[in-house]
């Protein structure tokens, strides 16, 4: 089965020069994601002017206009989809921020059959290795890795 869409991928932190292997600079934390979590903290204390002046903050810088969103729910709303733009392929963000919002399922669900894949709830806990399993009686398997 091929998967149904085209799927791209990033280019974002290539070294430039000239080098007898490829190079990639890596980004652990940046300033956008800082605003962000900040941003989606105030959101949820109610603060959505403090949440919708530091959502713009990140839009302004990529040149785009402010956000629209009002409402709380929207406001949030705006900030996830502005991490998963700004974030895109950094560090799993979207796939923790899926998790942590409790929508996992729903959008993989839809995404891993467009990809050719099946997806299964117990997916969103890695497991544990067997070498810690065995160094420590206390620890089961993370359920559906049995």
């Amino acid at each position: 089965m091929s998967p149904a869409a085209v799927y791209y991928f990033p280019y974002k932190y290539k070294a430039n020069g000239t080098y007898t292997s490829p190079q990639e600079t890596v980004a652990l934390f940046r300033l956008a994601e800082l605003y962000l979590i900040r941003a989606e903290a105030q959101a949820q204390q109610g603060n959505l002017g403090g949440a919708i002046a530091d959502l713009n903050m990140v839009r302004t810088r990529a040149g785009l206009s402010g956000t629209t969103a009002v409402t709380q729910s929207d406001v949030l709303a705006a900030i996830l989809r502005e991490r998963r733009a700004e974030l895109f392929t950094e560090s799993g963000q979207r796939f923790f921020d899926l998790r942590r919002t409790g929508n996992l399922d729903a959008v993989m669900n839809v995404i891993a059959p467009l990809k050719g894949g099946v997806w299964a709830s117990f997916k969103a806990w890695w497991p544990i290795s067997v070498t810690d399993i065995q160094n420590d009686t206390h620890l089961t398997q993370t359920p559906g890795f049995q």
